[in-house]
């Protein structure tokens, strides 16, 4: 039996070494105090290194912990710790200061009674929690910073929940741009602000939503005042509040619409101005891509290359004779450098010669591309050719008339003195007058054959121009 009993306090002895060992590599500081002797009955490792104090130091001054409490906690400490005397667990959390740094404990405490029901000590675990509640800071200050980018993004945003569709939460833009009160958004589901033909599209929608961000347009929303505004809508799939969700941005394109739809009429009036123009039409980009052109222009491209060309094609025609490529390719890359290029050839036609202006187009300070013009100026040539001949001949008329003229001009000059003024009567008067007759006779038919030539002129350079078909003989 004394061996027994002998080998019974060796293994008592062993188990109370093999608890310490395990209780002073815990993680957390373990402790008890005996209220009756006012001194700790165990503290572990952690316990000393949380403190900074040493178990002779936690001997000599048993209360050396709640100097290391924060100042702003101390009273918090003090008044929790008093529930303990009261038989109460307690539960707590507050800043230590030691060495200098500040700690966050969380220290949980438990009453310990004797067999009488008596209070007699007290155990306790305490935690360091520093970096939990740093953790939390973060999270609570990335929450705060979340929450005034929502409030506050100029966009309207909202959060709704996916199987009721009601608002969760909306912003103060969202607010502002549809005309509901935060409480009025908050008693409303998302199909409330939608035209009713556009709900069961908006219900497709809502079951394909996933944890992705999602860009559609085309939307239509109503505001509390009942006006219609286009929107485009951003979304992305979350969890709110435990809930799944979507968080939604709105874009009002109204304005972009409106104005989108008026470029696109004016574009349209531009167009039909341009193809009604006989010449030829036709702008390009510094790639030599055809950025647009005229209906004439199309009809001449199709005629001569047989090709129809597309906006955003080449205006190097790969059907082009090279030479005649590197030809436009030259006037091209001049007009792109600054130049306004103008130039008369038959480039466009086998026959007729075309004039050519070839503009730049700046913008922003740079070249974006030229715009070019061409008309048919051949007959412009042949008629400055027809005016050019008709005015020889009229020289050479003019040349030969006056010889005609000058005869009898001279003769009327010489025997005009030879009238007597001074005596009308006389026989020799007339015979000067029927000479000045026959003279004025041989005058008119000069007169009368310069006539004649410049009809037979006229004729011979009239401008042929035809009289436009009516419209059942263009039918």
């Amino acid at each position: 039996m004394e061996t027994s009993g002998q080998y019974n306090k060796g293994m008592d002895l062993r188990a109370l070494e093999t608890l310490t060992t395990v209780l002073d590599n815990l993680k957390d500081a373990v402790w008890s105090f005996d209220l009756v002797k006012q001194q700790y009955i165990y503290t572990n490792r952690q316990f000393n290194e949380m403190y900074g104090a040493t178990p002779e130091q936690l001997r000599a001054e048993p209360f050396k912990w709640r100097t290391t409490v924060h100042p702003e906690d101390y009273a918090f400490v003090n008044r929790e710790t008093q529930r303990l005397y009261q038989g109460e667990s307690v539960e707590l959390e507050f800043r230590i200061v030691v060495n200098g740094q500040i700690r966050w404990v969380s220290d949980r405490k438990s009453p310990v009674f004797d067999s009488g029901g008596k209070l007699f000590a007290v155990v306790g675990i305490s935690s360091d929690i520093t970096d939990k509640k740093r953790a939390e800071l973060v999270l609570k200050d990335s929450e705060y910073t979340y929450r005034y980018l929502f409030l506050n993004n100029p966009n309207p945003l909202w959060i709704y929940d996916l199987e009721t569709l009601a608002f969760m939460a909306v912003n103060n833009a969202a607010i502002s741009e549809y005309g509901f009160t935060e409480e009025e958004f908050l008693s409303m589901n998302i199909t409330e602000i939608r035209p009713a033909e556009e709900v069961p599209r908006l219900l497709s929608a809502v079951r394909s939503v996933k944890k992705t961000h999602s860009r559609t347009q085309g939307w239509k929303h109503l505001t509390k005042d009942g006006r219609l505004i286009d929107v485009i809508i951003s979304g992305h799939g979350i969890i709110y509040n435990g809930r799944k969700s979507e968080i939604i941005m709105v874009h009002n394109v109204t304005e972009i619409m409106k104005a989108r739809e008026e470029m696109i009429i004016a574009k349209t009036n531009l167009d039909a101005t341009i193809d009604s123009i006989d010449n030829i039409i036709w702008s390009i980009d510094p790639d030599y891509r055809l950025l647009s052109a005229n209906a004439a222009f199309k009809t001449m491209i199709k005629d001569k290359y047989d090709v129809d060309i597309e906006l955003g094609d080449s205006i190097l025609i790969p059907v082009v004779k090279p030479e005649e490529v590197q030809l436009w390719k030259a006037y091209f890359d001049r007009s792109l450098s600054g130049e306004m290029v103008v130039l008369n050839a038959k480039i466009l036609h086998p026959t007729n010669t075309h004039e050519i202006k070839m503009y730049p187009i700046h913008h922003d300070n740079r070249i974006i591309g030229i715009v070019c013009q061409g008309r048919d100026v051949q007959e412009a040539l042949d008629n400055a050719i027809r005016i050019e001949k008709q005015n020889r001949d009229l020289r050479q008329i003019v040349e030969l008339a006056s010889h005609d003229i000058r005869g009898p001009v001279a003769s009327l000059m010489g025997i005009v003195p030879l009238f007597n003024e001074s005596n009308p009567e006389d026989p020799f008067n007339a015979d000067i007058i029927n000479h000045v007759r026959t003279l004025v006779h041989q005058l008119d038919r000069v007169l009368h054959e310069i006539v004649s030539k410049s009809h037979l002129l006229h004729q011979e350079n009239t401008i042929k121009d035809p009289s436009p078909q009516s419209q059942s003989e263009n039918e």
